[in-house]
């Protein structure tokens, strides 16, 4: 026999819970986490070719592969580091975008563009492909 009551209703989850919180989070921070999500499962479940990510500059010069100058920011390998990094990566995320730039999310986009724009005038230089890491790292230093 199944009880009414308190106890049945504390087990109970309307469905929607992940839907909620996702719905809750700051703009930037969603677009961010939403995409680099995406990009790395995509990359990972053979979706989308590896080997189309990374920031590799003759592709973007001479066959005009644009959205190499995202992906590599936005793919990482799976892994339970990676999983930890991108959990960090939200945290930090977030906070800064609800504290330290506190409505205003245009800036923080700016500051977020800035540092790829920066890293990867250096990347075109010291020839790297892959800058996760990177945008990590300057999310990270401006949060603390």
């Amino acid at each position: 026999m199944v009880r009414s009551g308190s106890t049945q209703q504390r087990f109970r989850s309307d469905g929607f819970a992940l839907a909620n919180w996702y719905g809750s989070q700051p703009p930037v921070t969603k677009l961010l986490l939403t995409c680099i999500v995406t990009c790395t499962l995509s990359a990972s479940m053979r979706m989308v070719p590896y080997y189309y990510m990374p920031l590799y500059w003759p592709y973007v010069w001479k066959g005009f592969q644009v959205w190499r100058l995202f992906t590599g920011f936005l793919t990482t390998h799976v892994s339970l580091n990676e999983a930890i990094m991108i959990v960090a990566l939200y945290y930090y995320s977030s906070d800064l975008e609800s504290q330290e730039f506190g409505g205003r999310a245009a800036d923080y986009v700016w500051f977020i563009l800035f540092s790829m724009i920066s890293m990867a005038s250096v990347a075109w230089i010291t020839n790297t492909a892959m800058l996760y890491h990177g945008l990590f790292m300057a999310l990270l230093t401006m949060w603390s």
